[in-house]
């Protein structure tokens, strides 16, 4: 379950990305917070933040709501021995 700590908002890629710089190694999950579009909130889009995610060999997973105007993506470390979705592989091939 998403615990309060673990869920973070970040209104851009650059965030994002020193976030997982400065954690990636040390945390096992985030809850990605993602406002829908109707809350005319700014932030990274999904793919960005998958696309980010995978640099570091961190995965997207579980989606939830939040609240009525946001949901919740979990993101992780990669298990070793797991296999890329189909959809990350071809995000790979950048």
């Amino acid at each position: 379950m998403a615990t309060e700590n673990k869920i973070k908002y970040f209104e851009n890629r650059e965030d994002w990305r020193k976030w997982l710089m400065d954690n990636f190694e040390t945390e096992d999950e985030i809850w990605f917070v993602f406002p829908l579009k109707s809350s005319g909130e700014k932030s990274i889009a999904y793919n960005d933040a998958v696309e980010e995610a995978l640099c570091f060999e961190w995965i997207d997973s579980t989606i939830k709501p939040l609240d009525k105007e946001h949901r919740i993506q979990r993101f992780t470390p990669r298990k070793p021995k797991s296999t890329y979705s189909q959809a990350n592989k071809e995000r790979l091939k950048w």
